[in-house]
C-alpha cells in the first residue's frame, strides 16, 4: 500500500515533474481541441475510454489526464495498490493503462495535506527520438495530427468513479502553436473532458412467480442493452407495495444485481421491483415491475 506522501516533499517532486513533463497551462483553453470520455464495465472492471478531436492547426505530442489542480485531478484509489507509484512519474503496465497510438502511459500519484485521500495524474506521450542537446526530435508515431481523431485511450480500474469523468486534461502542440488573447503561442492547454456518451441504457423485463411453503418465489428475467457498454451495472433499488409491508414479507437484497427474490402472499397486495441500470458513464433508467402477490 501507498504511504499518504508529505505535502513538502511532494510539492517539491511534482513541481519539478511538471517544469519538465508538463508545462505550465495556458489560461484558457486551445480552440478545437476536445478530450473526449465514456465508460464501459468490461471484465469486472470499469474502463474510461478516451480519444483526443484535435481539430486546431497544431500537431498533439502529449496528452495527460488529469491536472494538478483541486478538483481537475483523477482519483488514485485504482493506483494506491501499486507499491511503485509516488509523486514521480513512473511507466504503468498495459493491465492498467492503454495509452493513445503509440505513447507510453506513466502515472504520479500523490496527495496534499488536505486531500483525505491520494489523487493522480496520467501522462501519455511517445517516445523522444532525441532529449539532448536542444532542441528535441519527436518521433512522429505517436503525433495526434491537425483534423484527426486519436486511437481510444482506455484507464482501467476497479470500480466507477465520476472523476474519471468530471475531469481536466491537457494536451502539448509541437508546431503550429494555437495562441492566447495575448498573441502568445500556447504550449500547453487545459482541456476540460466532454462526456461523448449520453443516452441511457434500454431495460425491459418481467418476473415469474411459483409458490414455495407459503412464500412466492419471483425470478426476474431482465433485457437490458447500451449503445456503447455491453455489460451495464444492473441493481435492485427496493421492493415496496400498495400497502405497509413487514420485515418478514419481503426477502431480497436490494443494492445489488438480485434477480431472484421471496415475497409473502397476500390477496390484494401488488409489490413493485424496482431495479436502476447504469453504463459506465453514469447514465441510467429505472424500470419497475409489478408482482400481484395473490396465491
Amino acid at each position: 500500500m501507498m504511504k499518504p506522501l508529505k505535502s513538502g516533499v511532494c510539492c517539491a517532486t511534482l513541481a519539478t515533474l511538471l517544469l519538465t513533463c508538463m508545462p505550465a497551462l495556458a489560461q484558457s483553453a486551445s480552440p478545437n481541441v476536445q478530450i473526449l470520455v465514456h465508460g464501459i464495465h468490461f471484465g469486472g472492471q470499469v474502463v474510461y475510454r478516451y480519444q483526443v478531436r484535435n481539430n486546431s492547426a497544431a500537431t498533439i505530442h502529449r496528452v495527460t489526464l488529469g491536472v494538478n489542480d483541486v478538483g481537475k485531478d483523477l482519483p488514485a484509489i485504482a493506483w494506491s495498490q501499486n507499491p511503485s507509484l509516488s509523486d514521480v512519474l513512473t511507466e504503468v503496465p498495459a493491465s492498467q493503462c492503454k495509452p493513445f497510438n503509440n505513447m507510453r502511459c506513466s502515472v504520479a500519484v500523490y496527495q496534499w495535506d488536505y486531500m483525505p485521500e491520494p489523487r493522480a495524474v496520467i501522462l501519455m506521450r511517445g517516445i523522444e527520438a532525441t532529449q539532448s542537446p536542444p532542441p528535441t526530435v519527436f518521433s512522429e508515431a505517436h503525433f495526434i495530427r491537425p483534423g484527426t481523431l486519436s486511437s481510444i485511450a482506455e484507464v482501467y480500474v476497479p470500480a466507477a468513479n465520476s472523476g474519471y469523468l468530471n475531469g481536466s486534461g491537457s494536451v502539448g502542440f509541437i508546431d503550429n502553436f494555437p495562441r492566447d488573447t495575448a498573441g502568445k503561442p500556447i504550449v500547453t492547454a487545459e482541456i476540460l473532458f466532454t462526456r461523448n456518451d449520453t443516452s441511457p441504457p434500454s431495460v425491459s423485463g418481467s418476473a415469474s412467480v411459483s409458490k414455495n411453503r407459503g412464500m412466492l418465489d419471483v425470478k426476474v428475467n431482465l433485457s437490458v442493452s447500451d449503445n456503447l457498454d455491453p455489460a451495464p451495472a444492473v441493481i435492485l433499488v427496493s421492493v415496496t407495495a400498495n400497502e405497509p409491508l413487514r420485515a418478514n414479507e419481503v426477502r431480497a437484497q436490494t443494492g445489488t444485481d438480485s434477480r431472484f427474490l421471496q415475497l409473502k402472499p397476500n390477496k390484494d397486495r401488488v409489490y413493485y421491483l424496482t431495479y436502476r441500470v447504469t453504463d459506465g458513464t453514469g447514465n441510467s433508467v429505472s424500470l419497475v415491475i409489478e408482482v400481484p402477490a395473490a396465491l
